[in-house]
């Protein structure tokens, strides 16, 4: 992280990450301000072409904040500028307060795919993800602001009302599944803000049960 410089910082994590895919490993993210995403999906420029699965509070599609276009509001709006990345399917907004008019049009006009929260619980994670073709390239962005605040207070931008534990785990398991999980992030956990450690406790139990997930499927896969 170079201090005040996010720009640099971004482009060290990309490098980071690139260097990731060269060795052959699964990146998974920790962090951290969701404007990294913005650098760890553009390290996979020169991989095929995947699908961003998106949980989170907000839609994240800001073009720009009081000057900002490379915030924590952008990352899948600079995202669907990337020509490797195929769509974006956000589960579980609430606030759409955070969005202008003029953002949520650039959102659907991309072709973004949103499921509100109460939308997910009605239909289910199948359904919800239906549209995905089966054995997609996926990468899947987790903002733990998509949980509800009870369970994750240690983040800047809570909204209340989220997803439960077993819920965020359900809609992992399918991605799992169903698609070919090619790297992760987790981000927007925020210590300082929760003393007791239960939103950190959160995002390292939910990690431990996707990477399982996903190494389980990749088992099975070569078997059949």
């Amino acid at each position: 992280m170079i201090y005040a410089d996010t720009k640099r910082s971004l482009a060290n994590a990309e490098q980071a990450v690139r260097a990731l895919l060269d060795a052959g490993t699964l990146p998974y993210i920790l962090g951290g301000d969701h404007a990294i995403t913005m650098a760890t999906v553009a390290a996979y420029s020169e991989q095929p072409p995947m699908h961003i699965v998106h949980l989170d509070a907000h839609l994240d599609f800001i073009d720009e904040r009081n000057g900002v276009s490379w915030g924590h509001g952008s990352p899948m709006r600079r995202s669907s500028e990337m020509s490797h990345v195929k769509g974006i399917t956000t589960l579980g907004p609430r606030n759409m307060a955070a969005v202008s008019r003029k953002d949520w049009e650039a959102a659907k006009i991309y072709g973004s795919h949103v499921a509100s929260l109460r939308t997910v619980r009605i239909q289910g994670a199948e359904a919800s993800l239906r549209h995905i073709s089966d054995g997609e390239r996926v990468y899947v962005s987790i903002d733990v602001d998509a949980f509800d605040p009870p369970i994750a207070p240690g983040t800047a931008t809570i909204s209340h009302g989220g997803f439960s534990y077993y819920e965020v785990k359900d809609i992992l398991r399918v991605v799992a599944q169903r698609f070919e999980v090619v790297g992760v992030d987790f981000v927007e956990v925020s210590p300082p803000y929760d003393p007791s450690g239960i939103t950190a406790l959160l995002a390292a139990r939910t990690s431990l049960d996707f990477i399982g997930s996903i190494f389980h499927e990749r088992a099975r896969r070569r078997k059949a």
